[in-house]
C-alpha cells in the first residue's frame, strides 16, 4: 500500500520469498502420504537405478512447469522426506538443468539470431556440463556429503556448485564457444539491400 516505489519493491521481494518458502512447505505437506506409497517407491527405485531416465524425466518436467526452481524444490523435499538418496537427486538436478534450457530455446523461436544464440549457448552449456558430471558422479556425490548430512542442503549444494563448477570451466574457452554458435546460427542471408534496419519482427 506504500506511495513510494522503492517500499513497494522491497514488499514485492519479500513477498515472492514468502511465496516461494510457502509453496515448499505445500509441496511437502502433500508428498508426505507419498512415502508409504509402495507404488511411488517402486517408481524412484527404477529412477535410481536408471541415471538417463532420470535426467530425461527431471528435464521433460521442467520444460513442462517452466521452472527448475520449482524442479529443485520438488528433488530436495524428496530428498528430506528420505524418498529418494543423494546420487538419484543429482541425477534429476541434471535433468532439471538441462530441462530449464527448452524453455529459452522456445522464447527465442521467431526472434533475432542473437537470441537465438543466446538460447543455444544455454542447452549446450548445460548439456556439456551433465556429460562431463555424469561418469563424476559418484565422487561428486561424497564431495557434498563431506559438507553437510542434511538431504535438503545436500541437493541444494549440488545444485549451486554444479552451476558455479560448469561456469568456471567454460569461462576460458568464451570466445571458441561464440565462434562455434555463430557457425551452429549463422547469420540469415538477406534477400535485398533494400529492408528495414530497426524493426524487431519478433514484435
Amino acid at each position: 500500500f506504500s506511495k513510494r516505489d522503492k517500499y513497494k519493491r522491497i514488499g514485492q521481494a519479500v513477498l515472492g520469498f514468502g511465496m516461494l518458502f510457502l509453496g515448499l512447505k505445500i509441496m511437502a505437506d502433500g508428498m508426505s502420504p507419498l512415502q508409504g506409497s509402495q507404488l511411488f517407491r517402486d517408481i524412484l527405485l527404477q529412477i535410481s537405478d536408471n541415471p538417463i531416465l532420470a535426467i530425461t524425466l527431471a528435464a521433460i518436467f521442467t520444460f513442462l512447469v517452466h521452472s527448475s526452481a520449482a524442479t529443485i524444490g520438488i528433488i530436495m523435499i524428496l530428498s528430506m522426506q528420505g524418498m529418494i538418496p543423494l546420487i538419484p537427486a543429482i541425477f534429476l538436478i541434471y535433468g532439471a538443468n538441462i530441462g530449464t534450457s527448452f524453455t529459452a530455446i522456445l522464447s527465442s523461436l521467431g526472434s533475432s539470431r542473437e537470441a537465438q544464440r543466446v538460447a543455444t549457448a544455454h542447452l549446450l552449456f548445460k548439456v556439456a556440463g551433465v556429460v562431463i558430471f555424469l561418469p563424476l558422479t559418484i565422487p561428486f556425490a561424497n564431495l557434498i556429503s563431506s559438507f553437510t548430512n542434511i538431504p535438503g542442503h545436500q541437493v541444494a549444494n549440488a545444485h549451486t556448485l554444479f552451476n558455479i563448477t560448469i561456469a568456471l570451466a567454460f569461462l576460458p574457452f568464451t570466445d571458441f564457444f561464440a565462434s562455434l554458435l555463430e557457425k551452429i546460427v549463422p547469420e540469415k542471408k538477406k534477400e535485398s539491400d533494400i529492408e528495414p534496419k530497426y524493426l524487431d519482427y519478433s514484435l
